[in-house]
């Protein structure tokens, strides 16, 4: 009977152990989201200097409330899940292109302004010599 029960009790145990340790890990959506603004900073031009870069990537983390280790553990973690994390990866990717977007258009917009200034600009000036 022991014999029996001993497989049963020993795939309990991991069972219990791997829901054990998912919540020593940060989310998989805080997980996500931090390591997309990390990517975003890491893609910064030169014009941050390196100093600069560092003490946001701090404020990032201070921000969502975890620590450097934090996530980096919960990053060794997510990454031993290959399918789940391509499926991270995608989800990453498809939030950066979204900041992408809204950066241009945002660039677009600013545009579109200094453009209509110039322009109101031109005209008074025309007025002006009038």
């Amino acid at each position: 009977m022991i014999k029996k029960l001993l497989p049963c009790l020993l795939l309990f145990t991991m069972a219990v152990s791997s829901c054990g340790d998912r919540e020593k890990y940060i989310s998989e959506d805080l997980y996500i989201t931090v390591f997309t603004e990390l990517v975003i900073l890491n893609q910064i031009n030169d014009e941050i200097a390196d100093t600069e870069k560092d003490e946001i990537r701090e404020e990032v983390f201070t921000h969502y409330n975890i620590s450097e280790e934090e996530f980096r553990i919960a990053h060794e973690f997510y990454e031993r899940q290959n399918e789940k994390q391509v499926a991270r990866m995608d989800s990453i990717s498809k939030n950066l292109r979204d900041v992408r977007d809204e950066i241009s258009q945002a660039e677009r917009d600013q545009r579109a302004v200094i453009d209509s200034l110039r322009k109101a600009e031109d005209n008074q000036a025309d007025e002006d010599n009038r």
